[in-house]
């Protein structure tokens, strides 16, 4: 009876890892239950080591977060300060691959970000170049648009597309 009355309340508590925000808590109020257990003066807890505990998916959830702080606190029995390099091993390989990702990205972005101007720079000088190209044709063409399409080549249709696009007016069209 006490079974099914019980099942009757349910109490949602999400999993540590949606809760980042009370790994801090937590690892400084188990650190000092452990230190008063073995006797020990509190310890220190750099930003890195939190930081390296919030990075983590914890699928033990609490209990595998005491366990990891436990051991922790093993080896370091006369270190003061707990730093990242202080975690196990999988810790320190997770913050090594985010390291290495955030590089590649930053990497990435620069390379990105130099093609980006490097095209522009490109496009900048391209229309340079034809636009000078478009007004010497008109010179030696005596402003004459027919002409100017049979020395180049260029359709009238394209020849005054370019006389538009960088305002250039031929001298024997009025404007």
């Amino acid at each position: 009876d006490l079974l099914f009355r019980l099942q009757a309340f349910s109490i949602h508590l999400p999993p540590l890892r949606e809760r980042l925000d009370d790994i801090r808590e937590l690892t400084v109020y188990y650190l000092e239950k452990l230190c008063r257990r073995y006797g020990l003066e509190a310890k220190g807890v750099a930003p890195g080591f939190i930081e390296a505990l919030c990075a983590y998916n914890w699928p033990g959830n609490v209990r595998e977060l005491f366990q990891t702080l436990e051991e922790v606190l093993v080896n370091t029995m006369q270190i003061p300060t707990l730093f990242a390099s202080h975690l196990p091993t999988q810790f320190r390989i997770l913050q090594a691959q985010a390291g290495i990702k955030a590089t590649r990205a930053d990497k990435a972005d620069v390379v990105r970000n130099e093609a980006r101007k490097t095209l522009q720079t490109w496009r900048q000088h391209k229309d340079d170049m034809e636009k000078n190209y478009v007004r010497k044709l008109l010179l030696q063409a005596n402003g004459n648009v027919n002409a100017a399409c049979e020395i180049s080549g260029l359709s009238r249709t394209r020849l005054y597309q370019l006389l538009n696009k960088y305002d250039l007016v031929p001298s024997n069209t009025p404007r």
